[in-house]
């Protein structure tokens, strides 16, 4: 297809067999709209119109040869292309059309007054008049992205759940002194070759100054804040901590790790009853939603009657007080509770969604009072060892508050001695058919079929018997803009049936070409690498990882070849169409360190991936994501 860039004008390129002539079509679009009336030529083949959709057709074209592509449209200018059109090799696996892309890159001329930029969001204003955006508005969906930069970015400007953003300066998480006390590690991440000052402010939960400290971020490396050991840190009290750092946005990534140690055991042992990530963002404008599920999930008898609790937060990230409502949502989208929640600035507020009681499913909608101010929504599952509510625990987990997409979005699968349960949630106010395919990690698809969702609405996919003992990724998109929200579940069980641990990875588009997250191998951690391919074509990445001290890891122990499930760093690997791949990546690295792992895709915005942690005998696992 053609990329979805600024000043890019595509074509794609479809060839027919090897030693015959064969019909060249292809589509010139700007953004992901089709560009009308331009004028396309190659020497040898003619000059043609593109249709009202974009679309050409050259007769006649023989593969094997290089073609000279040029373009004109009235206010734009187009360089020449170069083109080699094969007709061997790849264009015939499997029997099907295969395809490849060619990029015209265009500048838009201002003589007219229609190249006028309105709201200065580096779109013309005939640009948004073709891409539907607002000419007066710099972000359209809102979704603190610019309409200019998510063309760039390939994101849909017309869709909230679609973009690429960059954290700012300022990147703030939840601490958490209930529970008996718990590790709270602040991860911060220099994202590119600078070093960065920290400053990191630790909150009350009423917005109230406890103290700060000051520290120093390698380039391109991590470094952790202990947040249970900063000044005025308190069990049984929370509140927000945030850091503001000396670099530029998106110079800074990282996340907030909770630790809970077993009861009544020693920190040196490395016990542990859960522990989860949640990472920086900068909030979300606009109505945000989560699942809740206060079910049971564990198989052995003796705990079905432990307690369940979700705890849904709500955060002000304004300097301001702030509003709004909190809803809950069943299955069937009816409305179980409407609660108006007041913020004072840096605030927090939880709401129990195990109100309900047990056995419940649905979503929480926040609806802020105003569409400008941002706020962080998650819900914390925690599944009790006892069902009077002590603090001892099976397992817990955080998920993220989301905005739903109308875009093709992917998870990872994995029921080898665990369950995944695929939960979908319609966050629009009209019915959303959904649609959901199951890839292996070679690409074949196994299961094919739609949901059709009521407003508000969910739906929860057992994906146990359909995948048994794989690893997998689904593809799923739903039906309108700003409508769907995909998330994987994961539970581990022992030989009895009792769980282990729990996790949950939210489904997203591929966005970014060098994706990057944390390893960690203190406390006796394990992690295991995921990447997933979202295109139907053949995708190329390497991998690199390096400590803390910016010392790179060490190659696999097999030598130049993968050997079991491990990764040779450095080296080019190849995935399938739709296909993924699952590699062990702490066996290679030294105990007791923590680092960077990034990967190089070959094409923007085809692949995405996630870094699995692991403790020690499964006590528990997180998902971090891989972010540009």
């Amino acid at each position: 297809m053609v990329r979805f860039g600024m000043g890019i004008l595509g074509a794609l390129l479809l060839w027919g067999q090897a030693a015959q002539a064969a019909p060249l079509v292809g589509r010139i679009t700007f953004g992901k709209v089709g560009v009308t009336n331009a004028q396309i030529r190659v020497r040898e083949l003619g000059t043609v119109t593109s249709d009202a959709k974009g679309y050409f057709v050259f007769t006649g074209a023989l593969p094997g040869q290089t073609y000279r592509l040029t373009a004109s449209k009235q206010y734009y200018t187009f360089p020449p292309v170069e083109y080699h059109f094969l007709g061997s090799g790849e264009a015939s696996i499997r029997g099907s059309c295969a395809s490849d892309t060619v990029t015209l890159e265009g500048r838009c001329m201002d003589r007219d007054p229609r190249r006028r930029d309105r709201d200065e969001d580096g779109l013309s204003d005939y640009q948004e008049e073709l891409l539907k955006t607002n000419v007066r508005l710099f972000d359209t969906d809102n979704d603190g992205v610019s309409d200019g930069q998510e063309v760039t970015d390939g994101s849909n400007p017309l869709d909230r759940g679609s973009a690429l953003p960059r954290l700012s300066r300022r990147l703030c998480s939840d601490w958490n002194g209930f529970l008996g006390g718990m590790y709270n590690v602040l991860e911060h991440v220099s994202t590119n070759s600078k070093a960065l000052f920290i400053d990191t402010t630790l909150f009350r939960d009423d917005g109230w100054e406890l103290s700060a400290e000051h520290n120093f971020v390698p380039r391109g490396t991590q470094f952790d804040v202990l947040v249970h050991a900063m000044p005025g840190w308190r069990v049984n009290q929370i509140g927000q901590v945030c850091t503001f750092h000396s670099g530029q946005e998106n110079e800074l990534d990282g996340r907030m790790v909770y630790y809970h140690p077993r009861h009544g055991t020693h920190p040196s042992e490395n016990r542990f009853d859960f522990a989860f990530a949640m990472p920086f963002t900068n909030g979300i404008r606009g109505s945000q939603f989560v699942p809740f599920n206060t079910f049971q999930p564990s198989y052995n008898a003796t705990q079905q009657n432990n307690a369940v609790a979700n705890w849904v937060q709500v955060a002000n990230l304004e300097n301001k007080s702030a509003s709004g409502t909190l809803r809950f949502f069943d299955t069937r989208g009816k409305v179980m509770l409407s609660q108006e929640v007041r913020l004072a600035p840096n605030a927090r507020q939880d709401i129990p969604a195990h109100q309900f009681g047990t056995n419940k499913v649905g979503t929480v909608g926040w609806f802020p009072a105003h569409s400008n101010q941002r706020f962080q929504l998650r819900n914390i599952r925690y599944f009790y060892d006892n069902p009077m509510l002590f603090d001892s625990f099976s397992t817990a987990f955080q998920l993220e508050g989301a905005v739903g997409s109308g875009e093709q979005l992917v998870v990872p699968i994995d029921t080898r001695n665990q369950s995944s349960v695929i939960e979908l949630v319609n966050t629009s106010d009209s019915e959303n058919r959904v649609v959901l395919t199951l890839y292996t990690p070679t690409g074949a698809a196994i299961q094919h079929f739609s949901v059709t969702l009521p407003p508000y609405g969910s739906h929860h996919v057992i994906a146990d018997p359909i995948f048994p003992n794989s690893f997998g990724q689904a593809v799923v998109q739903g039906s309108r803009r700003n409508s769907l929200l995909a998330t994987a579940m994961q539970y581990g069980r022992g030989a009895a049936g009792e769980l282990l641990f729990m996790y949950g990875i939210l489904a997203t588009e591929a966005l970014g070409t060098e994706l990057q997250a944390t390893f960690n191998t203190y406390l006796g951690q394990g992690c295991r690498l995921q990447i997933l391919n979202h295109t139907n074509r053949f995708q190329d990445f390497s991998v690199s990882a390096v400590y803390s001290d910016g010392r790179g890891l060490r190659r696999s122990s097999g030598g130049d070849d993968e050997t079991g499930d491990r990764i040779v760093l450095g080296r080019t690997i190849t995935l399938n169409p739709f296909g993924n791949a699952d590699y062990d990546l702490c066996s290679q690295a030294e105990s007791n360190r923590y680092g960077v792992v990034r990967v190089q895709a070959g094409e923007p915005n085809s692949l995405s991936g996630h870094v699995i942690r692991v403790g020690v005998s499964d006590q528990y696992r997180f998902p971090t994501p891989m972010r540009q």
